[in-house]
């Protein structure tokens, strides 16, 4: 199987700092429970900014301020791009996670598209004013899921998890129409086992009705995590789906 969301110490919610691309070349290389590989996917904004600039979002709202790294990002990414290459016979797969600026743009330079495998879409803030309505919070996210959908990401990661942490159960069409056109775009839906969400019993059941695609993603902070599908196979059985009847994202 593929794990299609990890990441290495290079992003900021990975604390290990033996979470490298060489300890997962190692990690493929040893295992004997089925994983044979796994797309490092480390998020965009930890590659550009420093730690106290990337987890204040501002660059969100504007968009100026990935322009003032993007240099030093791009240094970064092309280094850690390299270190991965370097390991692709042993099943790493180059990968990022996207955040997108209000102006549309991803998180990184469109130019290392050619070297980067698989990109994940995913939403992990918005900007909104203080005390928002349900309502403001829905069409700041479906904005947001409009620029994912205009870009060609492969996967959509953990798609309803900032909406439904944020206004609690989410409307089931939604849900729907957010699969159908992921369907329409050949765009994943991924299924993620580090953020567990009510969510993902009715997202599962309308993969199976729009026979979208899917992956399934640990999104690994820790070594425990990876290539850990029980969760999955877990949400399988309660849908009383058979993984037969999925339709994997080809990697």
């Amino acid at each position: 199987m593929i794990d299609a969301h990890t990441h290495t110490n290079l992003s900021y919610c990975c604390p290990d700092p033996e979470m490298t691309p060489e300890f997962y070349a190692d990690f493929l290389r040893s295992n004997s429970e089925g994983l044979q590989k796994a797309v490092i996917a480390d998020h965009g904004m930890a590659i550009y900014f420093p730690a106290e600039i990337a987890w204040k979002w501002s660059y969100i709202s504007h968009p100026s301020i990935f322009d003032e790294w993007k240099s030093q990002g791009d240094e970064k990414l092309a280094a850690h791009l390299e270190k991965i290459k370097r390991f692709a016979a042993d099943g790493l797969i180059p990968g990022i996670e996207l955040e997108f600026m209000n102006d549309g743009r991803p998180v990184f330079s469109p130019e290392f598209k050619k070297d980067i495998k698989v990109l994940i879409g995913s939403i992990h803030f918005l900007a909104l004013p203080d005390n928002p309505s349900p309502q403001m919070i829905i069409d700041e996210w479906i904005r947001n899921m409009d620029m994912i959908f205009s870009y060609p990401v492969n996967i959509l990661g953990h798609p309803f998890r900032w909406l439904e942490s944020h206004i609690g159960t989410v409307p089931l069409e939604i849900i729907s129409e957010t699969v159908r056109r992921a369907k329409s775009q050949n765009i994943a839906i991924e299924f993620n086992s580090h953020f567990k969400m009510n969510s993902d019993i009715p997202m599962l059941k309308e993969v199976i009705r729009h026979k979208a695609l899917v992956t399934f993603g640990s999104d690994a902070h820790v070594k425990s995590e990876i290539g850990n599908f029980s969760y999955h196979f877990g949400l399988l059985d309660k849908a009383k789906i058979s993984i037969n009847d999925l339709t994997f994202l080809s990697l």
